[in-house]
């Protein structure tokens, strides 16, 4: 900035920094990982308890593995991480969680009762597919109005949708075919 305004034409022209906002967003961002650890501990040490070791990993995995897949879709379309995509990824995450929970735990299930962890895997793909999908899209419906807002509030408010939708058909689709992989792969034949 400064040699724009050493030009001739910038005689008489001053800058004043109002507010630099890059140390709160810094430190906001910072605790935002903080807790980000945090809600993965959790979540692997709930599932952990009531589901099993193997499972409570590959749900914990698939939390990051969205939000990467989340904020890779973002960037594609031109948005960027602020207070709007933040608290729609927050409030994704227990959904998104879910279907992987839903998914993993049904395969444990049938390979409980005698089933190799292949037939497993595509039993629960083939029973829990459909409700799965039908359960996400229902909540996606839900954000499409806000999609639509007219005005500058419509613009602001279309994070939240965009974010939502991005990030619970991410967790659908890892959840579906990542997640589902590496049961299958972590399983051993009994």
């Amino acid at each position: 900035i400064e040699d724009v305004l050493d030009r001739p034409e910038m005689e008489g022209i001053d800058v004043y920094y109002g507010t630099d906002m890059a140390d709160i967003i810094k430190d906001d961002y910072t605790s935002l990982l903080k807790n980000a650890a945090v809600t993965l501990l959790l979540v692997f040490g709930t599932v952990l308890f009531f589901v099993g070791l193997k499972e409570g990993l590959i749900a914990t995995a698939s939390i990051p593995l969205a939000f990467l897949i989340t904020f890779f879709i973002l960037e594609k379309l031109g948005l960027s991480l602020n207070f709007m995509t933040n608290f729609s990824m927050v409030l994704t995450l227990g959904i998104a969680i879910d279907v992987t929970i839903v998914i993993i735990e049904a395969a444990a299930e049938y390979a409980r009762v005698g089933y190799k962890p292949r037939n497993a895997v595509l039993l629960a793909i083939r029973d829990y597919s459909k409700p799965l999908m039908a359960g996400t899209a229902t909540t996606l419906v839900v954000f499409v109005p806000m999609m639509v807002l007219p005005g500058i509030i419509g613009k602001f408010l279309a994070y939240i949708p965009i974010t939502v939708f991005t990030t619970l058909i991410a967790a659908l689709f890892l959840a579906l075919t990542v997640n589902t992989t590496l049961y299958f792969r972590l399983s051993k034949d009994k």
